[in-house]
């Protein structure tokens, strides 16, 4: 009777819940993933950043308030809003100015951060190879990044990062914990919550998803619970201290009203419920529909995952050889305990009609997971190639949409921001002397674009504080308001009357019209009209005494 071999384990089959010395810290020899995955992103980065360049100079969706809001350096500038990106883009505009350089350094700088940190998962949960890599290239097949990444996102950008950093930092306290560590995973928390409010709602999931791990509950001792909550104690009494604070916020804009805590309703209670059931698919899509049609047996597993993280105890490894380890538990538990709080907090705030990508960071390191169980239905190599191939050939078809959106512009685009000439308007208004004066603007797209071509004015819109402060008295900067044309009359006489003097009305305000520039169409195939209007001041009152 011939003797039977013993089974020869190999990286690929060895049990997730052992990581491999060669893994503890950073990449082994010869493991060039890291450089690839940053290569890919920079040129990936330059191209978008390239042909945006080259486009126009004008905002995007979410940039204009925020060029508005930065025209001064504040502690907080929206009580409903954390501040972080708001102080890395006034650092950075005292470099390039207020244009639209400044937002597209600092979202494609997070971009490439953000795929070396979920790089970094990737390797610690499922090794080494193609599907780590291809963990990141998954980002391709998310709308939400794809897409609506490039177009908007502002305060987002700080929460993607954040939320991939911070998993990092929890799996290098899992390998091997240090009090460096430790304290980089409270830092990186701490900041984390001054980016968006539903970060904090992923940092609870990912704690509560750790201290289900023995292993976990056995690092974080007192101490270093202690050192790990400080900076995030620290960050959220700043946020409690200025969001209290009578005046806080920015003077260039009207103030935001507070979060209501008064009852929402059963209508907007149901609403919030259903926007949370939904933003896991809303936010994966289309890659969660395109996994499986891809690889045979995906969606069985997943299921024997999900059960395992909810029904069992782990209080030891699994048998299965095909079970998720600890990293891909941590993951996965991670996003089912956010969904959950997400589910909750949703409902009881009535946060009804809100994006999917608010929900971001309860789902974004999930591609890991997933990955991770492409990795352990031991796909054919055609299939991993298929699938590779389908995510490039997605992010080249959204490049040229994209393309075709900001270079054809109509009929390809509704609203074809990147058309509109600006320029031409500022070119107006200095010649008016507003150059240098304070512009008030009536809405906050128009204003942030006029900042980028105006950078020695200051803007404001109706209602805002710096007016209340300059308007009084005979203030030697000269005031310029100016508006979209299509705006009624009466809309603009209701907004812009306590500023101006009785004999004044917004019908003597002068027309400009500005013709469109095209690559191969004729200038002034289209036509873009503004109105605006010097605002005179009192003369100053001499009182004799």
């Amino acid at each position: 009777m011939k003797a039977s071999t013993p089974p020869v384990t190999t990286p690929r089959m060895r049990h997730p819940d052992i990581p491999s010395s060669r893994n503890e810290r950073g990449t082994p020899g010869g493991d060039n993933g890291l450089w690839i995955v940053l290569g890919v992103m920079a040129a990936y980065s330059a191209i978008h950043i390239g042909f945006r360049l080259i486009a126009s100079t004008s905002l995007g969706e979410d940039d204009p308030l925020e060029n508005l809001l930065v025209q001064d350096l504040r502690a907080i500038y929206d009580p409903r809003q954390p501040p972080l990106y708001d102080w890395v883009l006034y650092a950075v505009q005292s470099v390039t100015g207020p244009t639209i350089v400044s937002f597209l350094a600092i979202k494609y700088a997070a971009l490439i951060a953000t795929g070396a940190a979920l790089y970094a998962i990737a390797r610690r949960s499922i090794g080494s190879g193609i599907a780590s890599l291809l963990a990141v290239e998954t980002l391709a097949l998310i709308y939400q990044l794809s897409w609506r990444f490039h177009e908007g996102y502002t305060h987002q950008v700080g929460a993607m990062l954040a939320t991939a950093t911070a998993m990092w930092a929890l799996f290098r306290i899992t390998a091997a914990p240090r009090l460096a560590d430790v304290l980089l995973l409270g830092v990186v928390v701490a900041l984390g919550a001054l980016t968006q409010p539903v970060f904090l709602v992923f940092a609870l999931a990912l704690g509560l998803a750790a201290v289900a791990e023995p292993d976990m509950r056995a690092r974080f001792m007192p101490s270093r619970v202690a050192i790990a909550t400080l900076p995030l104690v620290m960050a959220l009494g700043f946020l409690l201290w200025h969001a209290t604070r009578e005046g806080a916020g920015s003077p260039f804009v009207p103030g935001h009203a507070p979060i209501s805590l008064a009852w929402p309703g059963w209508l907007r209670i149901w609403g919030g419920f259903v926007n949370a059931l939904r933003a896991p698919l809303f936010y994966l899509s289309p890659l969660i529909l395109i996994v499986p049609l891809v690889f045979r047996g995906f969606i069985t597993r997943a299921w024997r995952d999900i059960l395992l993280v909810v029904g069992r105890k782990p209080s030891a490894p699994s048998p299965d050889p095909a079970a998720p380890g600890v990293y891909e538990r941590i993951i996965l538990r991670t996003s089912i305990i956010g969904f959950g709080l997400s589910l909750v907090g949703a409902a009881a705030l009535g946060l009804k009609g809100y994006a999917s990508h608010v929900f971001m960071p309860l789902y974004l390191t999930s591609v890991v997971w997933i990955m991770g169980v492409v990795r352990r239905t031991n796909p054919a190599e055609i299939a991993l190639t298929r699938f590779g191939r389908l995510a490039l050939a997605i992010a080249v078809v959204a490049l040229v949409a994209r393309l075709a959106n900001m270079f054809v512009l109509d009929p390809v685009c509704k609203i074809c921001r990147w058309g509109i000439p600006y320029s031409g308007l500022a070119v107006e208004l200095s010649r008016a002397g507003a150059g240098a004066g304070i512009i008030l603007t009536l809405d906050h797209e128009l204003g942030g674009n006029l900042r980028g071509e105006l950078p020695s004015a200051a803007f404001a819109m109706p209602g805002s504080k710096l007016l209340q402060d300059v308007l009084p008295g005979n203030a030697q900067r000269p005031i310029v308001a100016v508006w979209r044309a299509s705006v009624s009359d009466q809309v603009v006489q209701q907004s812009l009357g306590p500023y101006l003097q009785p004999w004044q009305s917004v019908a003597s305000a002068t027309t400009v019209r500005v013709p469109w520039r095209h690559l191969w169409r004729p200038d002034g195939y289209r036509f873009s009209d503004w109105k605006y209007l010097v605002i005179v001041r009192a003369a100053p009152v001499n009182r004799v005494p």
